[in-house]
């Protein structure tokens, strides 16, 4: 089953992509959070022409907790 997300990323061009990625399942010390927010700073400026995520202190709301997971709570 799994779930699939979008992530922006940089690209060879130097251009910011959208890109779609699946990801089969959640383990069972993993927690799903869906990011609603990321800060985006010129630190990630030196990557846009990579082929890595950008952005970072994300904010976002849980959406699934693995089995084997006690710190966090839906």
């Amino acid at each position: 089953m799994g779930f699939d997300f979008t992530v922006y990323k940089g690209s060879k061009g130097g251009k910011i992509i959208e890109a779609t990625n699946h990801y089969e399942d959640l383990a069972a010390h993993e927690v799903l959070l869906k990011i609603t927010h990321s800060g985006v700073c010129g630190t990630d400026q030196h990557y846009t022409s990579q082929d890595m995520v950008l952005g970072h202190e994300g904010v976002g709301i849980i959406q699934e907790i693995g089995k084997e997971v006690t710190d966090f709570k839906m």
